[in-house]
């Protein structure tokens, strides 16, 4: 079906993993080992990084989980750790929140214990809200950049997936299937998705999910630049 080639295009030789975070993400199953967010940016040079480097399909990733799932998504660009109403649009039946296009400047720290622990949801006018692990949600973020640093902190809180740069905005998924996902599928289509989407789910569940993340050299890279500087790479190589 058009899902699953477009999942296979997007992992690339490792679609398997991909279609394993997808399963991750639409079970309901919080486990207490696997604490983890789901993070999907491009598998892009480290000088090619940046606001240029969209459109790649990462959203229309998420679009397909959001057909499973009750989601509360948010823009990535305007997100404030100092908000004290961060997450009022946070609901006790909230499956997963997407935060989407991450800056640069991105606190991946500062997710630890929405990721690990309850949630604490204000909202205005109303008592608080107190979300147990859980039934809280799961964490799905896309960006431009390379999210969070390398230290086992760090890593052992996130499903990290570079997709493979196959799309960009002179050629769209439209261009590739002929037709517009969702709006343009037949009955039969949406059948075949809903397949797919269980068949995600089945792989996650017969996965070895200490081994779901995908670390490219780009990607490994793009991180060590963020935690030091790309000129002193250049003189420790």
């Amino acid at each position: 079906c058009d899902a699953h080639r477009f999942v296979s295009i997007l992992g690339g030789d490792n679609a398997g993993k991909l279609e394993a975070l997808l399963g991750y993400v639409i079970s309901r199953h919080k486990d207490e080992l696997i604490t983890k967010a789901v993070i999907l940016m491009e598998d892009i040079d480290p000088e090619e990084e940046g606001e240029s480097m969209g459109r790649s399909g990462k959203g229309l990733i998420f679009k397909m989980i959001e057909k499973f799932r009750k989601t509360c998504r948010m823009n990535g660009k305007s997100f404030n750790f100092h908000d004290s109403f961060l997450w009022q649009n946070v609901e006790l039946d909230t499956d997963i929140i997407f935060i989407d296009d991450v800056e640069k400047s991105f606190h991946f720290t500062k997710l630890y214990s929405v990721i690990t622990e309850s949630i604490l949801v204000n909202k205005k006018g109303r008592d608080q809200i107190v979300i147990p692990y859980d039934k809280s949600p799961k964490i799905f973020i896309t960006s431009n950049y390379a999210v969070g640093n390398s230290d086992e902190s760090t890593t052992d809180r996130k499903f990290e997936f570079p997709v493979v740069k196959h799309f960009n905005a002179h050629h769209k998924p439209i261009d590739e299937f002929g037709r517009a996902f969702f709006s343009g599928w037949d009955a039969a289509e949406w059948s075949k998705f809903d397949n797919f989407m269980v068949y995600c789910a089945k792989a996650w569940l017969t996965s070895d999910k200490r081994n779901l993340s995908h670390i490219t050299s780009n990607s490994a890279l793009r991180i060590l630049n963020n935690q030091t500087h790309p000129d002193f790479i250049n003189y420790m190589d």
